[in-house]
């Protein structure tokens, strides 16, 4: 409840929005809430979606596909995503996704 008070309080502040957004998500996933978790990290994407360079978010979110039953599909959306808008240097093997290289646009 803390780190989503942070999401409130300081959406202004981009680095302490990100970490207070993947600390919110870490916590959700510690109380069995991996939907709640998700959501937050997904949330963060749709409303900045310059987010996609955090590396660390992006990271957490394919780790947290991992553990869904829809995670091929949802980690190919992020892919996709990641390969669309991320800085040239984006490290894709932050997607864990087993060394294979975003489709071609």
């Amino acid at each position: 409840a803390q780190f989503d008070a942070a999401l409130q309080l300081q959406p202004s502040n981009r680095e302490l929005y990100l970490e207070a957004a993947n600390n919110a998500a870490v916590c959700h996933l510690y109380c069995c809430r991996l939907s709640s978790a998700i959501s937050t990290l997904e949330g963060v994407l749709k409303s900045d979606p310059a987010a996609v360079n955090d590396q660390t978010l992006v990271g957490n979110l394919a780790n947290l596909y991992q553990m869904t039953d829809a995670s091929a599909a949802a980690k190919e959306t992020l892919q996709c995503l990641v390969a669309a808008a991320a800085d040239d240097d984006f490290d894709m093997s932050t997607l864990n996704i087993g060394g294979s290289a975003p489709p071609a646009q």
